[in-house]
């Protein structure tokens, strides 16, 4: 599983690579994949929208939309800047926005998509580099990308280069906006930064963290924070780092992704 979603009705969607989507209604696992008009069965990241709708990305046939009674895929052929999706994201105006790789080195870009148009920027627009992995959206509207090589910020206008301690040239695999407006940054190699109230803070596995390679960050209803890492999951009080394992009954030391 690559990653998760948690629809308004309660269902949970499942990312899955090489077995499409699998969908939990609280009862019983169904499974969605081409067969029944998912893009691909390669899905690396699932989105419910304020609609409904739900987006699976997929790594080489670009987007599906699904509205509850049927697929509609959305490919370089429509507008978007490559069809490798790597992150999803709704911003406050309703407008999708898509975090993409590619199948070499050099990536799609980040494109957004308004209803109507999709809109393309890449680093010829100001972004640090194209193969772009994660994002975020911060209480003022600007959109935080995580690439490969840094991160950029966007303010509906224009890109800046983010020039913070250790994320110069960090690969980043996900970015979490904390309740306190504190940006949370999950590295491959290079552990958890978080920055905000003036400050930087670091998390390695000196401290703690079960691997230096994360893959997602979450905050939970009371505030506390959840690290799924390559060698286990980490819950973070705000003072001590407990490391959860395989053998405390979780499925795999390998973790993708918090939902809650």
């Amino acid at each position: 599983v690559h990653s998760a979603a948690l629809d308004d009705q309660g269902h949970m969607w499942f990312a899955t690579w090489g077995r499409g989507v699998s969908l939990w209604n609280g009862d019983v696992f169904e499974a969605i994949t081409e067969r029944d008009g998912l893009a691909d069965n390669h899905i690396v990241s699932v989105l419910a929208d304020r609609e409904g709708d739900l987006w699976f990305g997929s790594h080489g046939q670009g987007v599906s939309r699904y509205d509850g009674s049927g697929f509609i895929t959305y490919t370089t052929t429509d507008g978007l800047g490559s069809d490798y999706i790597e992150d999803l994201l709704e911003d406050r105006h309703g407008h999708m926005w898509f975090a993409m790789s590619g199948p070499f080195a050099d990536g799609g870009g980040l494109t957004r998509y308004d209803g109507e148009h999709f809109t393309t920027f890449t680093q010829v627009d100001g972004l640090v580099h194209d193969n772009v992995t994660a994002l975020a959206e911060d209480a003022d509207g600007h959109l935080w990308i995580g690439t490969t090589h840094g991160v950029s910020l966007f303010d509906g206008e224009s890109f800046q280069t983010v020039d913070l301690e250790g994320l110069t040239s960090a690969y980043i695999n996900h970015i979490l906006v904390d309740s306190q407006g504190r940006q949370w940054f999950a590295t491959r190699k290079q552990g958890v930064h978080r920055f905000g109230d003036g400050e930087a803070w670091h998390l390695h596995q000196s401290d703690g963290l079960a691997s230096e390679t994360v893959r997602s960050i979450f905050e939970d209803r009371a505030g506390h924070f959840w690290f799924a890492t390559d060698g286990g999951l980490n819950r973070y009080d705000g003072l001590v780092v407990q490391t959860l394992l395989r053998r405390d009954g979780l499925a795999g030391n390998k973790i993708s992704d918090i939902v809650e």
